[in-house]
Formats: C-alpha cells, structure tokens, sequence
C-alpha cells in the first residue's frame, strides 16, 4: 500500500511539472493501458480456448467498438476470418504435399489459399457472444462456427475457381484426391 501510495506521489509530481502536451500523451497512455488490462482480464473462457470438434471448425473475434451493432459485427467478421485462415493454411498445406508429390507446376495451385483467405464464408453461426463495459469503453467477443463439411466443400470449390478448364481435366483425379484429403484434414 505504501509502495503505490509513493508511486501514486510521483506520478502526481511528474504530472504536475509536466507540458501540456505530455499531460494529453500521459492520459491517452493510461486509458490505452486501462483498456488493454481490460481486454486481458475480462476474456471469455472459450474465448481464450475455443472448443474442438471434428465437424465442426470455431473461429473467435473481438471489437473495441463503442457502438454494440457494429462491434458485434466487426467480432463476427475477426470470427469468420480466423476461421477462414484454418482453412486457407490446410489447404495450402495439402495443396504443397500435393504438388511435390505429382510433381505438379507449382503456380498451377499457388493462389489456391490465397483465394480461400479473400473469400467470404457462407453458413457461418455465431455460437456465443460477450460484451462488456468498463470504465474505458465496450469490449464485444464472438465465437462462431462453421460444418467442417461446409468449409471442405468452399474450399474445394475455391481450388477449382483458380484452375482452368484445361488444368481441370489434366488434374481431376488429383482435384478428387485433393478434395478428400482436405475433408479428412479439416
């Protein structure tokens, strides 16, 4: 008690002795810290731990927005593009095996995950959602999901998006394999 009350002190002198600049720079530093504590203290279990299922991909996101309708929307978006990652990382991850082992042109499926992490989710749920309040602001986490089968099947067809109708041909067996092996990886 003695140790903050001295600290207290001293940040009182500083203050005091300081511009007016650097008194704005001081408070803005504090409601960015009281704002940072606020978000490492005040998270959601499965926030900080989201559940496994094998059908189902979950995905979290988080807004700082005062505005509760946008903020819930703008954690729903972080949500679908943290789950959009998971899936953009094993197919390119397959997509690699793949390459190497047919010894495949690389650039033949190169933008393949790139165009899976641009691409917009469809049949994403959010499953939990919650907002907080503190002395600084609102705090919104969502946790959504997404049918494993679902995203096997977006993914695949973002895949072929990406090949032409020459490469379809050439590759089908492989685009068959593919598609089962990223069903099974996701």
């Amino acid at each position: 008690m003695y140790r903050t009350s001295l600290v207290f002190a001293f940040s009182l002198a500083l203050a005091a002795c300081a511009s007016s600049d650097e008194k704005a720079a001081l408070a803005q530093k504090k409601v960015l810290d009281a704002q940072i504590e606020a978000q490492l203290t005040d998270q959601p279990e499965w926030f900080l731990n989201p559940p496994t299922s094998d059908d189902l991909i979950y995905g979290t996101g988080t807004s700082g927005l005062n505005n509760i309708g946008a903020a819930l929307q703008q954690a729903r978006l972080g949500a679908m593009r943290n789950i959009t990652e998971v899936i953009s990382t094993t197919v390119s991850s397959k997509l690699d095996d793949t390459i190497i082992a047919a010894n495949i042109e690389q650039n033949t499926f190169r933008s393949a995950g790139e165009a899976i992490s641009r691409a917009r989710l469809v049949g994403v749920e959010v499953v939990k959602q919650k907002t907080i309040r503190t002395e600084v602001g609102i705090q919104t986490y969502v946790l959504a999901k997404l049918p494993k089968d679902n995203a096997a099947k977006f993914a695949s067809e973002k895949v072929k998006e990406n090949l032409d109708k020459e490469q379809l041909e050439q590759h089908k067996s492989l685009l068959n394999e593919l598609d089962e092996a990223i069903r099974k990886r996701l």
